[in-house]
C-alpha cells in the first residue's frame, strides 16, 4: 500500500505510513518490568499524533476508494461483454481489496485513537496539562518542555516530573491494565 501524507490542516505533519507492518500488534505489546507501564505508555502518546494523521488520510483514501469502486461498477454494468472485460473485472477486484485493507487501518487508528483518549480521561486536570505539553502538543519554538510546563502550572520541576510519571502510570494502567 502506499504511504500516505497527513493533510495540511493536521498541525503534526510528516508522513504517515500505513501498511500493515506499521499495525502489527507485537509493536503494540507492552513493556515487561518495573517502569514497563511508564514505557508502554510514552510510547503509546508518542505514536499518537501519528494515528490521528493516519486516521485523517485512511478515511480520505477509503472514501476516494469507495467513489471509484461505485463508478467501477456502473461502469461494468452498463458495458457488453468484450475482451476488456477480464481486465476491468481485475482492477475491480484490486481495488475492493485496497478498500478492505484501508477499512482495516482505519479501525485499527480508530481504536488506537479511542483507547489513549479514554486513558487520557483518567487523568487529574494537572496530569492531564503535561501530558498534553510533554506528548500531544507541537513543541513551542526555542523552549523546552518542562520550562512550559513549570510556566503554566507554576509548579518546581520536581512536581512537574512527578505528575508526569504519576499520569504515565495512569495510562498504562488503563491501557494495559496493571502491572506487567
Amino acid at each position: 500500500m502506499k504511504e500516505l501524507q497527513c493533510d495540511k490542516d493536521c498541525e503534526f505533519g510528516g508522513e504517515v505510513k500505513l501498511s500493515s507492518d506499521i499495525f502489527d500488534e507485537a509493536e503494540y505489546l507492552p513493556f515487561q518490568g518495573a517502569n514497563g507501564l511508564i514505557k508502554s505508555a510514552e510510547k503509546c502518546l508518542m505514536s499518537y499524533k501519528a494515528t490521528v494523521c493516519a486516521e485523517t488520510s485512511a478515511n480520505e483514501e477509503l472514501m476516494a476508494a469507495e467513489a471509484l469502486i461505485k463508478l467501477l461498477k456502473k461502469e461494468k454494468n452498463s458495458m457488453g461483454g468484450d475482451a476488456s472485460d477480464a481486465r476491468a473485472e481485475e482492477y475491480l477486484r484490486r481495488q475492493t481489496l485496497r478498500r478492505d485493507k484501508l477499512r482495516a487501518v482505519l479501525m485499527c487508528c480508530m481504536a488506537r485513537r479511542r483507547a489513549v483518549e479514554r486513558a487520557l480521561l483518567s487523568l487529574s486536570e494537572e496530569e492531564r496539562t503535561v501530558v498534553d505539553i510533554f506528548f500531544l502538543s507541537p513543541k513551542k519554538k526555542n523552549r523546552h518542555r518542562l520550562d512550559v510546563a513549570m510556566e503554566k502550572l507554576d509548579y518546581e520541576k520536581t512536581q512537574i516530573y512527578r505528575l508526569r510519571s504519576a499520569a504515565l502510570r495512569k495510562i498504562g494502567e488503563h491501557m494495559f491494565g496493571g502491572v506487567l
